[in-house]
């Protein structure tokens, strides 16, 4: 059977064996969710330059619908033996064009407000992983200073008892 001071002493060793890997654990951690946060900002800047090209692609297909439209609408007045440079057919002309810009802003507009988004999602995971790394850091010193103390006041009271 081992003597109470062994006994005492091996208590001591596991104690500051649990700090350290509990600190250990705790500063993973962080650097952990640092980088979960940093691939997840990472997905956001992707997913911002994919919604300009997707406005991009949505303004391509704006175009050939306008084109399509004023095709069919010119093909129709010169059908009706309707001159085409001039009066309703100018008109129509115009307000198609006006129309087609309105529609152009909004998908810039509207996909500018979606990257905005996106980027401020990103730069909002990047802090957090920051904080999280930081917190890491943080609670591993603290574990570390709690279970010095703890091993320093059982230390000395080991030492009193078998003293």
């Amino acid at each position: 059977m081992c003597e109470p001071a062994t006994i005492a002493i091996a208590g001591l060793a596991m104690g500051a064996a649990g700090a350290g890997i509990s600190a250990y654990g705790q500063y993973q951690a962080g650097k952990y969710q640092q980088k979960v946060a940093q691939n997840n900002a990472r997905v956001a800047d992707m997913q911002a330059a994919q919604r300009l090209d997707q406005a991009g692609e949505e303004k391509r297909k704006l175009g050939l619908q306008v084109a399509d439209i004023r095709g069919k609408g010119r093909v129709a007045y010169a059908g009706g033996n309707v001159a085409l440079g001039s009066g309703s057919v100018l008109d129509w002309d115009a307000d198609l064009t006006e129309s087609a810009v309105l529609d152009y802003n909004s998908i810039d507009y509207n996909a500018a407000l979606d990257v905005w988004g996106l980027q401020n999602q990103a730069q909002n995971l990047r802090a957090e992983g920051d904080m999280a790394r930081r917190a890491g850091t943080m609670g591993a010193v603290a574990t570390l200073i709690s279970g010095s103390g703890n091993l320093l006041t059982q230390g000395a009271l080991t030492k009193k008892t078998f003293s």
